[in-house]
């Protein structure tokens, strides 16, 4: 099962979710989005920095 990632900002704000291995665009967008990913750990770049997140199967992982 998969789970979700939430992303909660303004619709100029911009959001990349990366494979962390390679660094690799998986998604991108602008403002509050709703995503679905295979569990597991991903880089996010928000607000002009990079996170490390981790989606947990079944589960909604909001950032803000």
């Amino acid at each position: 099962r998969p789970g979700v990632l939430h992303v909660v900002a303004d619709n100029f704000t911009t959001y990349q979710v990366l494979d962390p291995a390679h660094g690799n665009r998986l998604r991108s967008g602008y403002g509050e989005s709703t995503i679905g990913l295979p569990a597991g750990t991903y880089r996010l770049r928000i607000h002009r920095k990079l996170q490390t997140i981790r989606i947990q199967e079944g589960k909604v992982t909001e950032i803000h």
